[in-house]
């Protein structure tokens, strides 16, 4: 499913630098960046920004940018916002939720230690903000 090393635009990692306050489950991430364990894309192609512009503004800059980036880069696509999967969808991007993620990382880490991150996930009250932002769309 995944290969080589995660891989985030700078968006993003801006974003879960300042959500972390809001959103708990962004420090692993936030962390993981710090540490220099996900690799980071700053520049972006001509290409890349044509695709962003014919992207909805529905979405967020840095959501057009994550689509555009795995659409042009033939990259991954994670997320759990309904409405990029489907545009992944229609655009042929392989796309996978949270619960993919965990799936596969059970195949790797074993299945003792996604229940411990799952366990962090719960305790953080993180799945609660995420339950709630997606039944108030």
């Amino acid at each position: 499913m995944f290969q080589g090393r995660l891989s985030v635009l700078s968006l993003v990692r801006d974003e879960a630098e300042r959500g972390t306050k809001r959103f708990p489950e962004l420090k692993a991430l936030a962390a993981s960046i710090m540490d220099g364990k996900t690799a980071m894309i700053d520049d972006l192609t001509e290409e890349e920004f044509g695709i962003i512009a014919s992207l909805p503004r529905k979405f967020s800059d840095t959501d057009r940018a994550c689509i555009a980036v795995a659409q042009e880069r033939s990259m991954v696509l994670a997320t759990d916002d309904e409405d990029i999967l489907a545009e992944a969808a229609k655009r042929g991007i392989e796309a996978f939720e949270t619960e993919d993620v965990l799936e596969e990382a059970a195949k790797t880490i074993g299945p003792k230690r996604v229940k411990e991150v799952l366990v962090d996930i719960v305790s953080s009250g993180a799945d609660k903000e995420f339950r709630e932002l997606k039944l108030n769309k």
